[in-house]
């Protein structure tokens, strides 16, 4: 297995975390969160909107936390096992801006070339998994969620790791998860 911390550098890394959670805190602009925090013992200033969580909710939700998770891809060859030491990687996330490759000039990233992007990191057997490394200046701001998610889902069998700027875009990438998972079961 691959260690690249020492068992101190994690200690030291965990004592760092639970030091800004419990100290400084966490802004949470989500009032459900907020509750659900509060009446799991965090401290919550309701004004800042900032949880203090202390260590013994970390540790909690640590040991909970399931050891190994399963990443399912389109492709089953491409699925991914989280929690048995292996590394895996993935392509770069969020440019803006691409340099057209008949011009070499700087411009803003198109679905084009995010679709493009994606069938390139599909190809590439070092990139275990996807994520949005364009995102599209050519899709209104209401919509590139959905249209994202829709060009990587066509333009890769891997993995892909959902980004979302709102609750409904996040919902909706996963209903569409749902209907690509349901049409693999049928065929």
């Amino acid at each position: 297995m691959l260690e690249l911390l020492s068992h101190d550098d994690v200690e030291r890394i965990h004592s760092a975390v639970v030091e800004i959670l419990e100290g400084i805190g966490v802004m949470m602009p989500h009032e459900r969160a907020l509750e659900i925090l509060k009446e799991s013992g965090a401290e919550i200033d309701s004004k800042n909107k900032i949880a203090r969580i202390p260590e013994h909710l970390v540790k909690e939700a640590l040991n909970r936390a399931p050891k190994r998770y399963s990443l399912t891809a389109r492709n089953p060859h491409f699925n991914i096992e989280l929690g048995d030491g292996t590394p895996h990687f993935t392509n770069a996330y969020g440019a803006h801006y691409t340099i057209d490759l008949e011009t070499g000039q700087r411009r803003p990233a198109t679905l084009k070339d995010l679709e493009d992007f994606t069938r390139l990191s599909d190809y590439f057997q070092t990139v275990d998994y996807i994520k949005s490394n364009i995102i599209p200046q050519d899709v209104p701001r209401k919509i590139v969620e959905q249209k994202t998610a829709l060009a990587e889902f066509r333009s890769s069998e891997k993995h892909r790791s959902a980004n979302s700027m709102t609750p409904e875009g996040f919902r909706d990438v996963i209903r569409m998860a749902l209907v690509i998972k349901k049409r693999a079961r049928k065929s």
